[in-house]
């Protein structure tokens, strides 16, 4: 947000990962990891969600007077919100 003085608020669209299988049931160092964690062998995704739907934000608490739960409800005078481009950026 240094590069962007005016920017407040950055939102990011959201993506949800699909599981194809179970959790395991008993850890077992590494091995489980490489095999389970879900950002790494889960390739299906849903589409990504309609923007400001779920979505997740960053601000700058020194230019935001009042913040919702996916939203600025009231910015400090001369700021305002980046909608994060998906192809910039999506969170999972």
């Amino acid at each position: 947000m240094e590069s962007h003085p005016a920017t407040g608020m950055m939102r990011f669209v959201t993506q949800w990962v699909l599981k194809t299988k179970p959790d395991p049931t008993k850890y077992e160092g590494y091995k489980t990891l490489n095999e389970h964690l879900t950002t790494l062998v889960c390739h299906n995704t849903s589409s990504p969600a309609p923007i400001g739907h779920t979505a997740k934000c960053v601000l700058d608490p020194t230019k935001v007077f009042l913040m919702w739960v996916h939203h600025v409800e009231i910015y400090f005078p001369g700021h305002e919100t980046y909608e994060v481009p998906t192809s910039d950026a999506i969170i999972r």
